[in-house]
């Protein structure tokens, strides 16, 4: 069985006030962003990707991107998570948050969590590509 390429692409839409060195605040303007890579992402469904899985960690909606994914015929191939995922120390910093994301999704993504597992716990025929 060839390994499924799952891709997982990380999101924070509304971003927490006063996140050091971040340049793009604008939940408008950060929608738009990922907006235009999931549109990117979404043409290497038919090539190299398998699945996508998009999770947003600010608990924006992300509507829109549901909209423009089913619009391209794929709804069934991307997933879509939102949740509130930014209540830790901002002396963490943006790193934390991104383990937080893989983490989730590792915990809650049906594309995931209907995969099988091997004795060791490792998700059998997956290879997830991370943005």
């Amino acid at each position: 069985m060839n390994p499924l390429n799952i891709l997982i692409l990380t999101a924070t839409i509304t971003p927490k006030t006063g996140v050091p060195n971040l340049r793009r605040s604008d939940p408008a303007l950060r929608l738009q962003d990922y907006s235009k890579s999931l549109e990117f992402y979404i043409t290497l469904l038919d090539a190299n990707v398998d699945f996508i899985i998009f999770c947003d960690n600010s608990s924006s909606d992300i509507s829109t991107l549901k909209q423009a994914a089913s619009k391209k015929g794929h709804k069934d191939r991307v997933e879509f998570i939102s949740f509130e995922g930014l209540n830790y120390p901002p002396d963490y910093d943006r790193a934390y948050g991104e383990f937080i994301l893989i983490e989730y999704v590792m915990e809650h993504s049906d594309i995931v969590l209907n995969r099988s597992f091997d004795e060791s716990g490792i998700l059998e025929s997956y290879r997830p590509l991370y943005c």
